[in-house]
């Protein structure tokens, strides 16, 4: 048995698909069947019931789940003592937009003896190196972790609590005549790849201002969402710290339903002495509001 593909046995197991389990692993899906059949074929036993909407772990899988969680937070264990100095060290990624945070500027400054290394990427990178154990914990949006807590296996903690605001140009509520009309006309902007997020975004504006938008323009940072705004081209939903501030921009509120939390995602099974500081620093210190 391989326990460096254990990784690919728990990630079937959270996702009860063999094909969503591959992409997460960055591996092939045949890879993935050929592999679960093998340990399968090792053990003796059926790990997991095929159907035909993915497939779902056996008594015998549930158990076999329960022991490879165990050996695996007894190994990183293992890791943490042997790595000595290194153990000071703290891989965080971040989503490109929120690095600045000062939350950990202040977290260095309380401990300088742990060695903060810093990845910027978008959110499959960050999810994918999340996975494989090359970060520890990354820093989202918590809409972009939408599959990121679903997973038994994955822990969150608060660190930024911001009202939300409809970004959208004068010149775009002057030509289509209202936001609903704009709305009704023009893309969702938005740096989320969760269908789910677009969907509540869809319904609630609509309950807001009687409109759907018709498509979605996905983009990687805030930078390109405010200038795409303000030539037109779109409407966007962020929090107002996030907004150019520039005459041709509106920041219209959307109250208590929108709103956006930048959480920390950490895996359950590797909590390390770093990452445990950082976490309880980050609960400390509370949710900071913009």
């Amino acid at each position: 048995m391989n326990i460096g593909k254990l990784d690919y046995f728990l990630a079937a197991a959270e996702t009860g698909n063999f094909t969503e389990a591959a992409d997460k692993c960055g591996i092939a899906q045949t890879t993935m069947s050929k592999y679960i059949a093998q340990l399968e074929d090792e053990l003796g036993v059926a790990l997991f019931e095929r159907n035909n909407k993915g497939c779902v772990l056996t008594s015998d899988g549930h158990i076999f789940c329960d022991g490879v969680l165990e050996i695996l937070r007894g190994y990183n264990e293992l890791l943490m003592r042997l790595k000595g100095d290194r153990d000071n060290e703290l891989n965080l990624g971040f989503d490109g937009s929120h690095f600045f945070l000062p939350v950990f500027k202040e977290f260095t400054d309380a401990h300088p003896d742990i060695k903060l290394n810093m990845t910027i990427g978008n959110e499959s990178e960050l999810a994918m190196a999340l996975q494989q154990r090359k970060l520890d914990a990354i820093v989202m949006p918590y809409n972009l972790g939408t599959k990121f807590a679903q997973s038994n296996h994955v822990e969150t903690v608060d660190i930024v609590r911001a009202p939300e605001h409809l970004l959208i140009s004068a010149d775009s509520i002057e030509r289509y005549g209202s936001i609903g009309g704009a709305i009704a006309e023009l893309p969702f902007i938005t740096k989320s790849l969760d269908k789910a997020y677009y969907e509540f975004c869809r319904e609630n504006l609509y309950k807001m201002f009687g409109e759907n938008f018709r498509g979605v323009k996905q983009v990687q940072s805030t930078d390109v969402q405010n200038a795409m705004v303000a030539i037109s081209q779109g409407f966007a939903v962020i929090p107002l710290s996030e907004m150019r501030d520039e005459p041709n921009l509106k920041a219209v509120p959307l109250g208590d339903v929108f709103v956006d939390k930048l959480q920390l995602f950490y895996s359950a099974r590797r909590m390390g002495k770093p990452l445990q500081t950082l976490v309880n620093f980050i609960v400390e210190k509370g949710v900071s509001e913009y």
